[in-house]
């Protein structure tokens, strides 16, 4: 029979305390506001009032639950990130073997160690939003392997790291960090259960590095999981391990079914990124009546003549012979 993790308690706490030693302490010029999980009540939280926050509960897979969690201030410098829709409980390859049966949506993948996750994650994915990324120095956090999520998973091997950045949005230099903490199960099949229970980023101007360090932590300690839902994701888990455990058509029409809703969800989840990134960037494609396509400032009303000249304006037409581009839905 598989092994799953099991939901990890005091997850928030552990957040907090994976970040560094004691929080600073709050900004009073901060005022905070209450934010819940909107998809699943799964989690409530503090956020920054005024802030631009979009959050939920990603799923690759039947099981394997992703925190998903943006906040962008109002100037549009600063940018936090907590978890990635791209995580679930992953399996290396060595564990899908002759006779191992997978779970429904199993992701296989091998292990990747803290820091090469983190600097992978910031080259890949934060590089689009703030260009010409370069990594400044990477750090071991063994003091992040003994928070309450080890204790609950005694036998996994936990390994942290952190890696700093900077980078360049508008011509404006920025600062970041990635900080990852995963583990790694041992298999008796020759190969490895594995998760990342940590990812927590941001970047933004160097001036304001340690405040955001400090909103982070406040939000990170701030998230309460709804114990109704931890429940019924662990149900649900023995439910996985039940199904793979019997062989019958109920089951296979329970995989596809599960599958599809997970993958449903998740296109949700990456749409709703999507457009979160286009408001940090402020661009977005464009295609007008050809199929034609442009990358423009979406902050402004665009516009396209005959020979494919574009201006944007605050609303009104430039004048005869422009027609309106419309804006590329998120996919």
């Amino acid at each position: 029979m598989q092994r799953f993790p099991r939901l990890g308690r005091g997850v928030g706490a552990l957040l907090l305390n994976a970040m560094g030693a004691a929080a600073a302490a709050d900004d009073p010029a901060v005022q905070w506001t209450s934010y819940t999980e909107p998809a699943e009540q799964a989690y409530t939280t503090e956020v920054p009032r005024g802030w631009l926050v979009t959050g939920t509960i990603a799923r690759r897979a039947v099981i394997g639950p992703a925190l998903y969690l943006r906040l962008l201030s109002p100037d549009r410098q600063a940018y936090i990130v907590l978890g990635d829709p791209s995580l679930t409980i992953f399996t290396t390859p060595n564990n899908a073997g002759p006779g191992v049966r997978a779970w429904p949506g199993q992701v296989v993948q091998p292990y990747v160690a803290s820091i090469p996750f983190a600097q992978d994650y910031a080259m890949r994915t934060l590089s689009g939003l703030c260009g010409q990324l370069a990594v400044d120095g990477t750090k071991a956090r063994p003091d992040l392997t003994s928070g309450p999520w080890a204790q609950s998973n005694a036998s996994a091997r936990h390994d942290a790291g952190e890696v700093r950045f900077h980078c360049e949005r508008n011509g404006v230099s920025m600062r970041g960090l990635v900080g990852v903490d995963d583990y790694i199960y041992p298999s008796s099949f020759g190969g490895s259960i594995w998760a990342v229970d940590l990812l927590a980023a941001y970047f933004g101007p160097p001036d304001r590095t340690s405040a955001l360090e400090t909103v982070m932590q406040h939000v990170l300690g701030a998230i309460k999981f709804n114990p109704q839902w931890v429940s019924m994701e662990q149900a649900k888990q023995n439910q996985v391990v039940n199904h793979i455990n019997a062989s019958t058509a109920a089951t296979i029409q329970y995989s596809q079914a599960s599958i599809a809703a997970a993958n449903a969800r998740m296109q949700s989840t990456l749409r709703q990124g999507e457009q979160f990134d286009r408001i940090l960037t402020g661009r977005s494609p464009y295609t007008d009546s050809s199929g034609r396509h442009y990358d423009l400032d979406n902050t402004k009303t665009q516009w396209v003549d005959q020979s494919g000249h574009t201006v944007g304006t605050t609303g009104a037409s430039p004048g005869p012979g422009w027609t309106q581009l419309q804006e590329v839905p998120p996919q």
